[in-house]
């Protein structure tokens, strides 16, 4: 389907942000452990929603793919809960046209510059990461797999009464996120003390 992007800005969905801080330990697997804690953060705080606030730490093992660099359809995935443009040629080098589209760096050690990305409920997600090595330089681009070296610090947000979804948009080719206002749920009027809620002025 096309999502019809409008030629204005939309209106932005608004919630309140609730944060989720966890470390991941050394040999743990960055992707599932991102998607299995975004999941986790989501139903604790009953939202629909989920994006990284802050992550620091080193890897030694990733796989990027490159800007621009095609996507990989090797074979048809039925689940549509899993997001194939960034799963598929995680752990396949063979599925890039040439050596510059997807990127895998084996046992070298790398600080994480920079992790940003969104989740959903149905376990569709799009991450972006830049690292760098003992040199300084730098590398970016979608995240398809990393292996934590001594840490990962990582705080991840939820919103509540906003809603992700990503759908196929026919124009990018991409399953694209799709941002829902939904309706306030009641609010509590009473405090953790079982009073009658403090007024603010």
């Amino acid at each position: 389907m096309s999502l019809n992007m409008p030629t204005k800005p939309p209106s932005p969905a608004s919630g309140l942000v609730r944060g989720h801080a966890f470390r991941l330990l050394p040999n743990s697997d960055l992707v599932s452990s991102l998607k299995d804690a975004s999941q986790k953060a989501m139903i604790n705080s009953n939202a629909s929603s989920c994006f990284v606030m802050t992550a620091v730490g080193s890897l030694s093992d990733v796989t990027l793919r490159l800007a621009s660099a095609p996507k990989k359809r090797k074979k048809q995935n039925t689940n549509n809960n899993q997001d194939n443009d960034e799963l598929n040629g995680a752990n396949d080098n063979t599925t890039a046209t040439s050596s510059n589209d997807i990127r895998h760096w084996k046992d070298e050690k790398f600080e994480v510059v920079s992790l940003v990305g969104t989740f959903s409920m149905s376990s569709g997600f799009h991450l972006h990461m830049s690292i760098s090595n003992a040199t300084g330089e730098t590398f970016g681009g979608h995240v398809m797999a990393g292996t934590i070296y001594t840490t990962m610090e990582i705080v991840l947000g939820t919103i509540d009464t906003v809603k992700f979804d990503r759908l196929v948009d026919d124009e990018t080719g991409y399953r694209e996120l799709v941002v829902t206002q939904e309706h306030e749920s009641p609010k509590d009027e009473t405090n953790t003390m079982g009073g009658e809620k403090e007024k603010t002025f």
